[in-house]
């Protein structure tokens, strides 16, 4: 185990020094911004602001929210935004971090992702614990040394190490509560009552969601195997669900009192794919959802189902035994408790793939964050290596320990090939381009002042490279003209920042016809007499980045520091 335990420090400083390039999930900026405000001693605001967000709290409120003021965050879960504070804190100050029309500040990334990923790491760390107990209970020490092997050298947990998204804190909570229904069929089969691990059960399923309200799924899938399995039956499902409801509420009731709505503005993303895209939604007003009736969400939970099951093995981290899984369903384990786990397992498992089809999941990245295959593969690992295990003790050269030992280590080189790749030298960019350039996004911070409000197609990126309100690019261009002109936000507009979010956009798809309809002659750097921001300022790199202003910032800043400033 301290072997094991070496290797995860060796790979996670590697990674960090050599592979990390920043944050590049929209959620994982978003989220680290809200951290930086908590920080701050703001509480739990947001500096990336949503139309949809503006609109549900002035409802609520019955007047517009002023941005004179910080604006109270709906959208994201509580638990990675505290958990985050610490990473943040001791980061220090990461506002300016060169010029952007410096070379050596074009790789910079702040100091503060690296802190976040290690805190990331830090929870992988402590999951891959957890699991090899769990193992060790469910079957042996030797198999638990294995599989603790095999989840040190999946690609997929570094990946999602390094995101910024909240996979990896809700995998350590996640690995247990496995422990806590292990110990809970245990008690069952000794026919006493599993109500303490039942409740614990519930208690972690609770600190989930409050990680990602996709946690709800897999807790119903256990509810459903308790109400079957636990005796008496019903007992400890309702014990679960009642210990889930009351970690859950106090949020609820917050978001309630700040916007009229228990999940938030998040609660719309479920409309993803139903009624438009996610980006349209949030870029809104009020939804009209006067038409959406039930087959309306047919083709989506169609689509994502087999998107999921065609992209199994890549969202279950390309692992050679997690798969097999499901053939172990079919061997008749000699020790119930851990033939029944399994069960347990399936049960969470099939329920949180229809949650996740219900909410949208990626088919072109694995790392996303919806992605919640990635917290079973640990329990399906055991399951899967154990079946392997078994079929190769009844081969011919399972007699000799040479050979037996050079299969096992086969298995985990080949399981550990895709991270291998990842570490050798490459040419990619050092940071996420496109679509973000940190740097140029930073240099917003010396453009403008804490009190105005820049207009964005990557807000989230604004917020946390800038630390500036940014407004997303309003859906209707006459929202944002009404913005502009009567000074509904409550604070001044510094001007409209364009990225290569829309610059690289599909031209027909997305600019002509699609959702920046509306933009596409200001994307296309030539904005009509009606667009009240005419000078523009090219931002790095080629100018595929801009800032359109209500004057020339730029010069005023290069006289103040008497140098050239931008590209």
């Amino acid at each position: 185990m301290a072997l094991i335990l070496f290797v995860l420090i060796g790979v996670g400083l590697l990674l960090l020094l050599a592979r990390f390039r920043g944050f590049y999930h929209p959620e994982a900026m978003d989220a680290a911004q809200a951290s930086r405000q908590l920080a701050d001693g703001k509480g739990f605001t947001t500096r990336n602001i949503r139309p949809l967000a503006l609109w549900q709290i002035g409802q609520h409120r019955g007047a517009q929210p002023s941005l004179a003021q910080e604006l109270p965050d709906t959208f994201n879960q509580p638990l990675p935004i505290l958990f985050n504070t610490l990473p943040i804190k001791l980061a220090g100050d990461n506002s300016l971090f060169g010029q952007a029309g410096d070379g050596r500040a074009i790789a910079y990334i702040p100091s503060s992702e690296r802190w976040i990923a290690t805190f990331a790491m830090a929870c992988f760390m402590g999951a891959v614990a957890v699991g090899y107990f769990l193992a060790r209970r469910l079957f042996d020490q030797r198999l638990a040394l294995l599989a603790a092997s095999l989840l040190v050298v999946c690609d997929l947990f570094w990946q999602f190490s390094l995101s910024g998204l909240p996979q990896m804190l809700m995998l350590l909570i996640f690995m247990g509560v496995l422990y806590c229904v292990a110990r809970a069929i245990e008690e069952n089969n000794q026919g006493r009552l599993a109500l303490n691990w039942a409740a614990l059960t519930g208690l972690g399923f609770g600190l989930m969601a409050q990680c990602h309200g996709l946690a709800f799924w897999p807790m119903l899938g256990f509810v459903i195997f308790a109400a079957i399995y636990l005796r008496p039956r019903g007992v400890a499902a309702g014990v679960t669900l009642v210990v889930f409801a009351l970690v859950c509420t106090p949020w609820m009731i917050r978001n309630w009192q700040v916007c009229g709505n228990p999940f938030g503005t998040a609660g719309y993303a479920i409309y993803d794919g139903v009624k438009g895209t996610i980006s349209t939604i949030m870029r809104s007003g009020p939804p009209d959802l006067a038409e959406v009736t039930p087959i309306w969400w047919r083709p989506k939970i169609q689509a994502g189902l087999l998107t999921q099951v065609g992209a199994l093995f890549g969202l279950l981290g390309s692992s050679l035994v997690a798969p097999a899984f499901f053939l172990a369903l079919l061997h008749p384990f000699k020790r119930k408790e851990t033939a029944h786990f399994r069960w347990a397992v399936l049960s969470m498992w099939l329920v949180a793939a229809f949650g996740m089809a219900l909410w949208g999941i990626k088919s072109d990245d694995m790392v996303s964050v919806n992605q919640l295959h990635v917290l079973f593969i640990p329990a399906m690992t055991f399951f899967g290596l154990a079946f392997v295990l078994i079929l190769v003790s009844r081969l011919s050269f399972a007699a000799v320990p040479l050979l037996q030992r050079a299969f096992l280590g086969a298995l985990i080189l080949v399981s550990a090939l895709p991270l291998i790749l990842s570490l050798l030298p490459s040419s990619v960019a050092p940071v996420r381009y496109p679509p973000y350039m940190p740097p140029a996004v930073n240099l917003l911070t010396r453009l403008t002042q804490d009190n105005e409000v820049i207009v964005s197609d990557q807000p989230w990126a604004v917020a946390w490279y800038a630390n500036r309100r940014s407004l997303w690019l309003p859906a209707k261009f006459a929202d944002f003209v009404a913005m502009s002109d009567y000074s509904k936000l409550g604070a001044p507009i510094a001007g409209v920042h364009l990225s290569p979010t829309t610059s690289h956009a599909r031209f027909t798809a997305d600019i002509l016809f699609g959702e920046f309809k509306e933009w596409s002659s200001v994307i296309a750097r030539s904005p009509g007499p009606t667009f009240p921001f005419k000078d523009f300022f090219p931002l790095p790199v080629n100018g595929e980045s801009g800032f359109f202003s209500d004057k020339r910032r730029w010069e005023e800043l290069a006289a103040s520091q008497g140098k050239k400033i931008g590209p």
